[in-house]
């Protein structure tokens, strides 16, 4: 059962979400997003109730559009920590919520899961992301420091600067669940 691990990937982003796990009949939902400025959301919702809402500090100086950036965001019991291209990022809380575990099992009646999509009862037509995603996992476990760093640095020797021209997914193409 995904109650906690690793998500990781390479993000070059404008805005969007980048991973949801939702109810689509109530307003349940884990959702991973970046947003215009490029600080990092990680959002989860039951029903009225605020489980989690956090973000990372530093927005563009940490992330860039321009740039591919590698992605780690452990989910422990202990609560959520993000790494930007190996590097801690600060995470910045909403008021009056903490930073605790949260994620895929903690959303009651999940019956949605998307990469680069997120959908529930608010949404009309869904949200989707704008950027490229690439080598995108989700690990049943937290990831070591020194897992995290050798990710970064084999994605960062060689898998990014040979790309010339990256594949494209425009996920608004999508219509249904996939």
């Amino acid at each position: 059962s995904l109650d906690g691990g690793a998500i990781s990937f390479w993000i070059k982003p404008s805005a969007g979400p980048i991973l949801s796990i939702s109810n689509t009949k109530n307003y349940n939902f884990c959702k991973i997003s970046v947003d215009t400025t490029k600080v990092i959301k990680y959002e989860a919702h039951n029903f009225d109730e605020v489980l989690v809402d956090l973000k990372t500090k530093g927005g563009s100086k940490a992330l860039k559009s321009s740039d591919w950036s590698h992605v780690v965001i452990n989910i422990l019991d202990s609560g959520i920590s993000i790494r930007i291209n190996d590097k801690d990022i600060p995470i910045l809380r909403a008021p009056n919520t903490e930073n605790a575990r949260v994620f895929a099992i903690d959303i009651d009646q999940a019956d949605y899961f998307a990469i680069g999509r997120h959908e529930d009862n608010m949404t009309t037509n869904g949200e989707f992301f704008n950027g490229q995603l690439d080598e995108f996992h989700i690990f049943e476990r937290e990831l070591t420091s020194a897992e995290i760093t050798y990710l970064y640095n084999v994605g960062k020797k060689s898998c990014l600067p040979p790309l010339t021209k990256p594949s494209r997914c425009n996920f608004s193409k999508f219509k249904g669940r996939w």
